[in-house]
């Protein structure tokens, strides 16, 4: 794609899910009953609570105290969550930032375009111009394709947009992608070859 939809891009870092909130909230559901079940036993008393009693006086002491606490933790838990969703959406946006400066770079494109333009199945008859930008084209695409596979963000953001250049790119290096793995073994490239599955499986 040409044109990037900025759109989109904002909501996929506003999607980013972050497991540890679901731990948080449970932690903070379990002590509010802990705090419930304390007041009950507080108002347990009924008739025979005596502010003389000082063990009375010490079961509400320690009922106050205990729910005081625990407001404590849920807004420092609340804080903690916040910080964790801003720190998730300055990476996904830090990482996107980086492969979408790789992708629309005008020497990368011109490589894209290059290599898309090749239909010659018999690799010893490519150019060394078209040998060179298809190597561009192909170690971006497997570069980015690292971060993707390690969940930095979210494949679709990319695929989504690349498809079809991700597609191609990958169908039409098939000759050089074969020639190489000849010499430098079966997982040459193999990171864009994920990328090149994925995209087909997001449609």
């Amino acid at each position: 794609a040409n044109e990037f939809d900025w759109t989109n891009a904002h909501q996929g870092l506003l999607s980013e899910p972050i497991k540890s909130e679901y731990l948080t909230y449970t932690a903070m559901v379990i002590w509010a009953i802990a705090v419930v079940i304390r007041l009950l036993n507080v108002s347990s008393f009924g008739g025979s609570f005596s502010w003389s009693s000082p063990m009375d006086i010490w079961t509400v002491i320690t009922s106050i105290s205990t729910l005081v606490a625990s407001i404590v933790i849920i807004v420092t838990a609340l804080i903690a969550v916040y910080q964790l969703r801003e720190m998730k959406r300055a990476t996904v946006a830090q990482a996107f930032s980086t492969i979408l400066s790789q992708l629309q770079a005008s020497e990368v494109r011109e490589a894209r375009k290059t290599l898309i333009q090749i239909n010659e199945t018999d690799f010893s008859k490519w150019t060394p111009e078209q040998i060179q930008r298809a190597e561009i084209a192909c170690n971006t695409y497997d570069c980015i394709a690292i971060l993707l596979r390690r969940r930095v963000i979210d494949s679709k953001m990319v695929t989504a947009e690349w498809r079809t250049s991700i597609t191609r790119c990958w169908e039409h290096a098939a000759p050089m992608v074969a020639a190489y793995r000849n010499d430098r073994g079966i997982d040459f490239w193999n990171d864009f070859e994920w990328l090149y599955g994925i995209t087909k499986r997001n449609g």
